[in-house]
């Protein structure tokens, strides 16, 4: 489930997804931060994909689709990107 898309309501701005981790020394990329701590601070260059910002009406009572949702395609384009990057996939719009 995702949740908290109101914060973006409007953003028109680049949105940016952390997609994984580079190791400062090493440079091994990481797909996930390390739980050990000392080995997080190795890992502390976060790799970015940037996306059109999203426009949206997520605040608007009424929303019942998703071109009312989001009037450029940059918001379901960004819902579709962090499924595919955790792999599930959304309800059949």
């Amino acid at each position: 489930m995702l949740t908290k898309l109101d914060v973006l309501d409007g953003f028109e701005g680049p949105l940016k997804i952390c997609t994984g981790f580079t190791a400062s020394v090493t440079g091994k990329p990481w797909n996930y931060l390390p739980p050990r701590l000392e080995r997080s601070r190795r890992a502390s260059e976060p790799d970015h994909e940037e996306m059109e910002g999203m426009e949206a009406a997520l605040t608007r009572v009424g929303v019942r689709s998703w071109r009312e949702l989001f009037p450029r395609p940059g918001g379901v384009n960004y819902i579709r990107r962090i499924e595919a990057l955790i792999g599930a996939g959304g309800p059949p719009w």
